[in-house]
């Protein structure tokens, strides 16, 4: 992590005059950041002679990212006080939360006390490390407020979780107990909730205060700023000897007050590692029936309702370790070696988690490729070798992934112990395991291109992915020679590349014979020439190059005809083989046998004939070298996971071509039910599709194949076009009016939290942008069946949607930010 410092003090006299301004930040913090957190900093000294207090404070911004700040008095100098802030860039509701809580960082020594010399600081990698923890300090401030822990913990929850819920004002002498009451807070919360639960430990004006935790010292200045509070505030102060009233202690029967009460009798018994531990066993975070249960277990007296949640939990989960297993694996917070460690602990055990597999192998997969190093350790190595399904679904994502970014590939195998099996048809990881060996070994970028291509096993007229993968490990960032350049365009064709997105890289540098073989090569259409499929060019003819020779058609003299007597053809010129002849795709083409076969430009095979492979070539039933006319190569193919869905028309369709679908449409009649049908496939260098693929993933029936390109590509243009279609007038009332398809929206857009920052911003703007205000306006029964709908996926999906539908501590911290107190 990045986290920029901020030092906020009273500068003296100087060019910018003297007063209290940031001193020192770190390089790229916006002036609008400063200007917000400006006031969040700010220290109010308290009544003279009592303590002096510090105030450690977790803020939400306006952007939905924290302020961690730290605002101490420095003296009666004149100096004043110093503040010491760091910002936490995350926003609310991009994803999980990693790390240490917050209120960890209460006494941490890296808090400065005044702005350090040496110009802007560096970011931080991670929160302040913790203070000195005292365990036995802590458990003596517990039993001397036990009497307010079941009612505070109910307010912590209806805090948290509730929209409108009173903010919690802690009357206490030292900010020290403050700080103890925001960690007693955040050890009952699920650690997320924990992370964004705001609090300062110290204000002079409660009132003005945004967090939802707010600690003040007792006075008389306090006395008449809570008198001025708004209506239902919750006040602590446990100095005046009586408990707050209301909710606690199991009164009522309220489930949430039992949950509460449970709560306390644990921190009172000194076991608070046991609220860890419920977090593994199925029931919402707040259930009172695991968390008895778990204290029963343990020796923990409860009270009658306590006692009669946890036998009403254990009777319907007599046997929790399947289940505890089952949750222990959907925990965000576990690291994915961990989650390697419990499949296999699950296998031994015989439960049955093929509901979790596909995520936890998604999350594995992203762990080897963003730091093989560390993940690939004891557990994932095991769980790999152990678990076939698990390595087949690890290796598929892993496949995907390096097709958008083979050096990360190449890192992976030379980071890690990881090997491909003889039978694992692979073949993006299988050229980054062999890339290293072969540039080493070849002679030339030309020959190593040939040699990853023969590794790989699939054609690239099959699949020009592979060319394009290919590409970017031999020749990396770097332009090829212009020999080799040369050598490339002639042995396997312009048409490839451009399919492939590598023609951009070898054309320029090419020799001019070589660019005389492509004269049509692709331009990029400007914004007000209309784009127009590649069957529709060719019937307007080549455009007019002087007397360059156009492959297949002869020189473009306008006249149509074929090459100028005595004008020899070029080796991409030569007539297509005649029906019969048995004539291979070499005869005329004057490339070197073993090298991949080469479809000429603008003419494929003749209808009925099939060209036969040469010398050498590597065919398979999966990815015929020359596909046959009528189809696209990936029809026969399948699209390989992670890649863009490629058009089919039922009739042959030339790749770029594709038909954009109306939003809502389904799988094409007559393609054999693909989602990817009907979407227009990304041709090398042309843009034209990216709207048509964003309108066709906005329809039903899309399998998890095609919506991968979302989740992994970080495509900025297609983010962009897709969140703009969403936007439509057409989605919006496919949203009201369509359950079913409001399900199936929402489980596209909460999926892959973890992913690129690309898609986490995407989806956080569909999710709160797009969704919820739609959402807002359904009635309750609609809602429902979208609920039933999103269960049949599982019951997690039906579980986050509930949780969505109650707007999360984010939203109504953010409306604090104008409270003012009541009159």
């Amino acid at each position: 992590m990045n986290l920029p410092q901020l030092h906020y003090a009273w500068a003296p006299p100087g060019p910018e005059g003297s007063g209290f301004r940031f001193t020192a930040v770190t390089d790229g913090v916006p002036g609008a950041l400063l200007r917000e957190a400006e006031r969040l900093v700010a220290y109010e000294a308290p009544e003279p002679g009592g303590e002096v207090p510090q105030a450690l404070s977790l803020s939400l911004l306006s952007d939905g990212s924290r302020l961690l700040a730290r605002s101490a008095y420095t003296g009666g100098d004149g100096t004043g006080f110093h503040a010491h802030a760091v910002h936490l860039p995350q926003r609310a509701g991009s994803g999980p939360v990693r790390g240490a809580l917050p209120i960890t960082s209460w006494g941490s020594p890296q808090w400065a006390s005044r702005t350090p010399p040496g110009g802007p600081p560096p970011p931080l990698g991670a929160v302040p490390v913790p203070g000195r923890h005292d365990p036995a300090a802590l458990a003596e401030f517990v039993a001397a407020r036990e009497a307010w822990l079941a009612p505070f913990f109910a307010d912590v929850r209806r805090l948290v979780e509730e929209p409108g819920a009173p903010r919690i004002v802690l009357v206490e002498p030292e900010s020290a107990a403050v700080a103890r009451w925001v960690m007693l807070a955040c050890s009952v919360l699920p650690h997320q909730r924990g992370q964004w639960l705001t609090f300062t430990t110290y204000t002079a004006r409660p009132g003005l205060a945004p967090q939802g935790l707010v600690g003040v010292l007792p006075g008389e200045r306090t006395a008449a700023a809570l008198a001025t509070l708004e209506e239902g505030c919750r006040i602590y102060e446990p100095g005046r000897g009586a408990a707050a009233p209301g909710a606690g202690a199991g009164a009522g029967g309220d489930v949430f007050d039992v949950w509460a009460s449970t709560a306390a009798r644990i921190w009172l018994a000194r076991r608070p590692e046991l609220f860890a531990e419920v977090r593994l066993l199925p029931g919402g975070p707040y259930e009172a029936g695991p968390l008895a249960a778990l204290a029963l277990g343990t020796g923990i007296a409860l009270d009658a309702a306590g006692r009669a949640a946890a036998a009403a939990w254990t009777a319907a989960h007599p046997d929790p370790a399947p289940d505890r297993l089952r949750v222990a694996l959907t925990d965000p917070d576990r690291e994915p070696e961990a989650l390697a460690g419990l499949l296999r602990e699950a296998a031994r055990q015989g439960t049955d988690t093929t509901g979790e597999l596909p995520e936890v192998a998604r999350r594995v997969a992203f762990a080897l490729f963003g730091d093989p190093g560390r993940a690939y350790g004891a557990q994932t190595r095991a769980g790999l070798d152990e678990l076939p399904v698990l390595r087949a679904l690890v290796l598929d994502r892993l496949d995907a992934l390096a097709a958008g970014d083979p050096a990360a590939g190449l890192a992976l195998f030379a980071r890690t112990g990881l090997r491909l099996g003889a039978a694992e048809a692979l073949p993006h990881l299988r050229m980054c395991a062999a890339a290293e060996a072969v540039v080493r070994e070849a002679p030339d970028g030309a020959v190593a291109l040939d040699a990853l291509l023969r590794v790989c096993g699939v054609s690239p007229y099959a699949e020009p992915l592979v060319l394009r993968t290919a590409v970017r490990l031999v020749w990396g960032g770097r332009r090829p020679a212009p020999d080799e350049a040369g050598l490339v365009l002639a042995t396997m064709g312009a048409a490839v590349h451009r399919e492939a997105g590598t023609w951009e890289l070898f054309a320029p540098v090419a020799p001019p014979a070589d660019d005389r073989t492509e004269p049509d090569a692709p331009r990029r259409p400007s914004p007000d020439t209309p784009t127009q499929p590649r069957e529709a060019r060719a019937e307007q003819g080549p455009p007019r190059t002087g007397t360059q020779t156009t492959p297949a058609t002869g020189p473009a003299s306008g006249t149509g005809a074929g090459p100028s007597p005595g004008t020899p053809p070029t080796p991409e010129a030569g007539p297509a083989p005649t029906p019969g002849t048995g004539s291979t795709p070499e005869a005329g083409a004057g490339r070197t046998p073993g090298t991949w076969p080469t479809p000429r430009t603008g003419a494929g095979p003749t209808p009925g004939t099939e060209a036969a492979p040469e010398a050498g070539a590597r065919r398979t039933p999966e990815a015929s070298p020359t596909p046959r006319t009528g189809a696209t190569p990936e029809a026969e193919t399948g699209a390989t996971p992670g890649t863009w869905p490629t058009p089919r028309s039922g009739a042959g369709a030339t790749p770029g071509t594709g038909v954009t679908p109306a939003v809502g449409a389904g799988p094409t009649r007559g393609t054999g039910g693909t989602p990817e049908a009907g979407v227009q496939a990304r041709g090398g260098g042309v843009d034209g599709g990216v709207v048509g693929v964003a309108v066709g993933l906005l329809g039903e029936g899309w399998g998890e194949g095609a919506l991968r390109v979302l989740f992994e590509r970080e495509d900025a243009a297609l983010l962009a076009a897709y969140r703009e279609a969403a936007r439509g007038a057409e989605v919006t009332e496919r949203l009201r009016s369509s359950p079913r398809y409001l399900a199936d929206r929402f489980a596209v857009w909460s999926a892959h939290p973890q992913a690129g920052p690309l898609w986490r911003e995407a989806r956080t703007d569909l999710l709160e942008e797009v969704l919820r205000p739609v959402v807002r306006e359904l009635p309750p029964e609609h809602l429902a069946e979208a609920e039933r709908e999103l269960a049949r996926l599982g019951r997690s999906r039906a579980e986050e949607f509930r949780a969505w539908l109650r707007p999360g501590p984010g939203a109504r911290l953010r409306g604090l930010f104008g409270r003012r107190p009541a009159r």
